[in-house]
């Protein structure tokens, strides 16, 4: 009897830290209003309401649509994930569309999206893109 106790709070304890660290590798996620059309990943993403989620390895960047929709990508991370910085997410504009760029979670650490910027047809000297920066609230 005695040792089916034992058993019965191993288990528990074992499925407790279970429940644990699925928890942490859920990661952080962030809601945000991005009040333009974006591209993700070849996907031209609508202006609305996203939300942005970093966690399942150190590299993996969630953005969930306003219809329940996830879009997954492979980031490289940017930045220390200790230090507390406000989250944020970046866009580069390059005259045409905003594609984007980077991806701050508070507690996370940034996530940069990499992506091939477009060639113009005719060469000459163009500006780099805009960088544009969108405050996510929390």
């Amino acid at each position: 009897m005695e040792n089916r106790r034992t058993w019965i709070r191993v288990m528990a304890a074992v499925a407790l830290t279970f429940v644990m660290a699925i928890g942490a590798l859920a990661g952080t996620r962030a809601p945000a209003n991005i009040p333009f059309d974006f591209e993700f990943r070849g996907l031209t993403m609508p202006a609305g309401r996203y939300t942005f989620e970093s966690g399942y390895g150190a590299g993996v960047l969630l953005v969930i649509d306003g219809a329940g929709r996830t879009h997954a990508a492979l980031g490289a991370p940017l930045g220390n994930p200790n230090v507390t910085a406000p989250s944020k997410v970046v866009f580069h504009f390059d005259g045409e569309r905003y594609r984007l760029a980077e991806v701050w979670l508070s507690g996370v650490g940034g996530k940069q999206i990499n992506y091939k910027p477009r060639v113009p047809a005719v060469t000459s000297k163009a500006s780099p893109p805009r960088r544009i920066e969108i405050a996510i609230p929390g």
